[in-house]
């Protein structure tokens, strides 16, 4: 059962899954569904340049969405290799591999919208780095963070929507999610 709306970014690389949660304040919540004419809802004054960009984005459409969500990748620790391939420059990810969007809602739970984020069916040059990553990734820590891009001066300053720090992680020991 969800406790809190919820954010979930789910990356499907060619040999599993890595999942990440974030809550969604609770004044977006009615962001992430339409009203009952099935428009878009309108904001709240007090919103922040932020919020306001983090509302239009919850209600928006595929194409809006993947115009705006940008990732932000950054190595901290790790082989040259794979330093000089992941320069912590941020990308519109909507751009670079296919990202699907579902909303689910189920009665007497909060919120959920999942960006599924493709990396296995994603453009030659995303394949290579993160295969090459693959290779070392016990001993790489990655910070990835995300932002929706704003393309306005009423729009900025971005913030940060969330990062995940991964230290050390070993695909080839995880646990198979079947057999």
């Amino acid at each position: 059962m969800r406790r809190a709306p919820t954010l979930l970014i789910n990356f499907r690389f060619p040999w599993g899954f890595m999942a990440m949660y974030f809550e969604v304040p609770e004044k977006l919540v009615p962001f992430m569904t339409k009203n009952d004419k099935g428009k878009p809802r309108e904001m709240d004054s007090s919103f922040t340049p932020p919020e306001r960009v983090l509302a239009a984005w919850l209600q928006g459409d595929q194409q809006y969405r993947n115009e705006r969500l940008k990732l932000i990748p950054y190595v901290v620790e790790g082989p040259w290799v794979v330093r000089s391939m992941v320069t912590g420059r941020p990308a519109i990810i909507g751009k670079r591999l296919p990202v699907t969007y579902r909303h689910y809602e189920s009665h007497g739970q909060h919120p959920l919208l999942c960006a599924t984020l493709d990396v296995g069916n994603s453009t030659a040059a995303a394949k290579r780095i993160v295969s090459v990553c693959r290779r070392y990734m016990s001993s790489l820590t990655v910070d990835i963070g995300f932002v929706i891009e704003g393309n306005s001066p009423n729009e900025l300053p971005e913030q940060m929507l969330g990062a995940v720090r991964i230290h050390g992680p070993d695909p080839l020991r995880a646990v198979p999610l079947r057999k």
